[in-house]
């Protein structure tokens, strides 16, 4: 059984600035934590032992989502924390 996060944010930045910022971020993620990552459009969709989702880029929006699976759920507070202090960082609404 798995279990979501879902954190919204605004933000100010060009669409191709956003998208560049969150590729960068992924990338990172994928080095230390393994997993893929793949853009379909608008939307990034990543998966790695333990978790997968997605992140939905729009004008002005930033939607992440991700399904936490067993093993990670006792950290799911923590992962969303992580999730909302770089979107709240890093974003300009």
């Amino acid at each position: 059984m798995k279990s979501s996060i879902v954190v919204r944010r605004k933000h100010g930045l060009p669409p191709a600035e956003a998208r560049q910022l969150l590729t960068d971020v992924a990338r990172d993620l994928q080095k230390k934590y393994g997993g893929t990552v793949k853009w379909d459009g608008p939307t990034m969709r990543f998966t790695r032992p333990g978790a997968s989702g997605h992140v939905q880029i729009s004008d002005g929006a930033v939607e992440v989502v991700v399904d936490v699976g067993l093993l990670l759920r006792p950290l799911s507070s923590r992962i969303e924390r992580e999730i909302t202090t770089f979107l709240d960082e890093h974003l300009q609404a």
